[in-house]
């Protein structure tokens, strides 16, 4: 699943048909941040320039919408969004820095106060990752924090590329996560950070936008779980965590341009020019 931002469509990707299909507005605002699923449920957190940032469900059993409305008032941008089994968490910015939940029955919000991280001017909560019981909670583009849910507690800091692992198919307790040029794990149960030795260093890149385990059906991995990576400039590797196996795989991606937001003649008589993907 994935949505535009331009005209407020939720769509899905068929990989077996290699098929788009559109799902429909979403019923809130045209431009969605992020998404985030659970069961049958996919929450979505909307930015809006005028307004205030909302969040969505979209029910892929009944094939319809919720509107959970604006998360909070005067806030704009719902940057980030996780789930749990009874909570929606919305990450918001870029004024002041917010986390809120919100009941996924009544509807009913409320602030999760993060010591020096939340109620910060200028600051956003940039993504909310949920995994087993634990939350990650993006306060920086290379920063997250680690709460518990249970009892709300802070188990940690990390700092990462803005990605970590599902947990690990050999211990639930483990994820793994990149941060600049090195990959390490992160134990929910000691609450424990530890380095992982590779032979060649990771692609300094800020951004991981996925990774996902997966059994290659060829090559030296053939049929054994390893960890499938993807950057945001579409650098894709493989890395079975267990040994140090790496392997850098070049997608057949056509390039796209920028396009132009600034444009200016300097001194020297050439143009420099600004972009935004």
């Amino acid at each position: 699943y994935f949505a535009s931002t331009e005209d407020g469509n939720l769509y899905r990707y068929l990989p077996l048909e290699r098929k788009v299909e559109l799902i429909g507005y979403n019923e809130t605002d045209n431009w969605t941040w992020d998404l985030a699923a659970i069961g049958d449920k996919l929450y979505g957190g909307t930015f809006n320039p005028s307004t205030d940032g909302k969040v969505y469900e979209y029910d892929i059993a009944k094939g319809t919408f919720r509107n959970y409305g604006a998360v909070d008032a005067g806030r704009n941008y719902v940057r980030g969004v996780g789930a749990d089994e009874r909570y929606i968490y919305a990450g918001l910015g870029a004024d002041v820095s917010k986390l809120v939940k919100i009941d996924r029955m009544t509807g009913e919000k409320s602030e999760i106060v993060i010591p020096g991280c939340t109620g910060i001017v200028g600051g956003t909560i940039q993504g909310v990752t949920i995994r087993r019981d634990k939350m990650f909670v993006s306060v920086t583009a290379s920063n997250m924090v680690v709460l518990d849910n249970a009892t709300g507690g802070i188990d940690g800091e990390i700092h990462c590329s803005n990605h970590i692992s599902e947990p690990a198919p050999w211990n639930e307790n483990i994820v793994y996560f990149k941060h600049l040029t090195e990959f390490y794990q992160y134990d929910m149960s000691t609450k424990e950070t530890m380095k992982i030795e590779l032979p060649v260093q990771l692609p300094d890149t800020a951004r991981v936008k996925a990774t996902a385990w997966i059994e290659p059906t060829s090559g030296p991995k053939a049929g054994v779980t390893v960890l499938a990576m993807v950057t945001q400039h579409a650098e894709y590797m493989l890395i079975d965590p267990r040994d140090g196996w790496v392997s850098f795989i070049a997608l057949e991606i056509e390039a796209q341009p920028v396009g132009i937001q600034a444009l200016k003649c300097g001194p020297d008589g050439r143009l420099y020019m600004g972009g935004y993907q």
